[in-house]
């Protein structure tokens, strides 16, 4: 047995202390600074002017030779081009929802404040897939004006519960939709606790349909994926025009759903205003510092729905037309993607040409009231203000 005497105790003891403090000095001193900028970005003052200057890359592109409509007719045109890569056929879907549940109980819902009732929309699509929709009605002093609200990535429209309300507040009614395969449109994998709809595709076998670069397998040449982010809205408003008489319709979402709102607005003339959030920008432009991939869903670098109208386009399609607008809501520090001022590369271009076209109105709200991803208060403000100009 190895026997230490006190003083050599009492030394390594010391030795050890001492140690322990100069290591954490010398973090301190050397990884203080750079520690900190990685856990608070917002914070650092060279990070939030970057946002505020343009990349070198961006003055390569000239957006106005991107742009392929110079006409009305140019619009109409490429519409039905869209149309019949989705749905077959050169106008949209005449047909109704499968089925409608009216005064329908979502005890998420009972406690909102300005809720009147909830009717529950359900269509069902190729492969098992289905969309289910909320028509949430106000019990202000209605409008008359209907609010289309798209999700996003994170699942269920509840994650949208304050901005619902605060439409219904004012005295709007909402419809919300979920993104494919997300939220009430999920569908449970037996008991295994996992979500997805299973298909058999003959090439490639028995598939779970759970992630939405799946949808790559399921294409061919008589369908594709798309359908499935815009065919529920068409034919929710289908059902929506039979049933009720609003004076007009605005359609919103970020991210995913502001995708969303950029596409469906693009095919559908029915939508007047729209507000697409933090959601895309042009290809020149997603290549940079702040999205360092292309993409990142099957829906935003599908090539052949780019090839028939690239996102300039679909901005003046969503835009052009009587009493109709977009404004395109960017957030300037958004720590997800499209951050920074690369708009300003296009929004006069995409502006002029919308005005050349003789009806309609394009323009970029930049949010730097924050540091999110998200529809901000503030941004919430410019949608509403421009909401209730005639």
């Amino acid at each position: 047995m190895i026997k230490i005497s006190l003083k050599t105790t009492l030394f390594l003891i010391v030795f050890f202390l001492l140690g322990s403090l100069a290591g954490y000095f010398v973090n301190l001193i050397f990884f203080s600074v750079e520690s900190s900028a990685i856990a608070t970005p917002e914070l650092n003052e060279g990070n939030r002017s970057s946002y505020n200057s343009p990349l070198s890359n961006w003055n390569l592109t000239d957006p106005g030779k991107l742009i392929t409509i110079s006409t009305p007719q140019d619009i109409d045109v490429k519409r039905k081009q869209l149309m019949q890569f989705i749905w077959k056929t050169d106008h949209l879907p005449t047909t109704l929802p499968g089925s409608i549940e009216k005064d329908f109980v979502d005890s998420r819902y009972k406690k909102m404040k300005y809720l009147k009732s909830i009717d529950k929309i359900t269509t069902r699509m190729e492969f098992g897939l289905k969309s289910i929709a909320y028509h949430f009605k106000s019990s202000k002093q209605n409008k008359n004006k209907l609010v289309i609200y798209h999700g996003e990535h994170s699942g269920d429209f509840i994650y949208a519960y304050a901005l619902i309300e605060s439409f219904l507040k004012e005295g709007y009614d909402v419809l919300a939709f979920a993104i494919p395969l997300l939220g009430l449109n999920s569908e449970p994998i037996g008991d295994t606790g996992r979500f997805g709809n299973i298909v058999d595709i003959p090439v490639y076998g028995i598939l779970t349909l759970a992630d939405h670069n799946t949808f790559f397998f399921v294409d061919n040449s008589t369908f594709t994926s798309i359908k499935f982010y815009v065919h529920p809205i068409a034919v929710a408003l289908n059902y929506i025009e039979q049933q009720y008489d609003y004076e007009s319709i605005v359609m919103t979402g970020y991210s995913g759903g502001g995708w969303t709102t950029t596409l469906y607005t693009a095919l559908d003339p029915r939508i007047q205003k729209s507000y697409p959030a933090a959601s895309s920008q042009p290809f020149y432009l997603i290549s940079n510092d702040y999205d360092l991939y292309m993409g990142g869903d099957y829906e935003t670098f599908n090539p052949e729905l780019y090839r028939i109208a690239d996102y300039l386009d679909l901005y003046i399609m969503g835009s052009s037309g009587e009493n109709r607008n977009q404004i395109q809501i960017l957030n300037l520090y958004d720590p997800c993607c499209f951050a920074g001022v690369g708009y300003k590369t296009y929004e006069d271009v995409v502006s002029d040409r919308v005005k050349s076209l003789g009806n309609g109105s394009f323009s970029v709200f930049s949010d730097d009231s924050h540091y999110e991803h998200k529809i901000s208060d503030v941004a919430f403000e410019v949608i509403l203000e421009d909401m209730e100009r005639n």
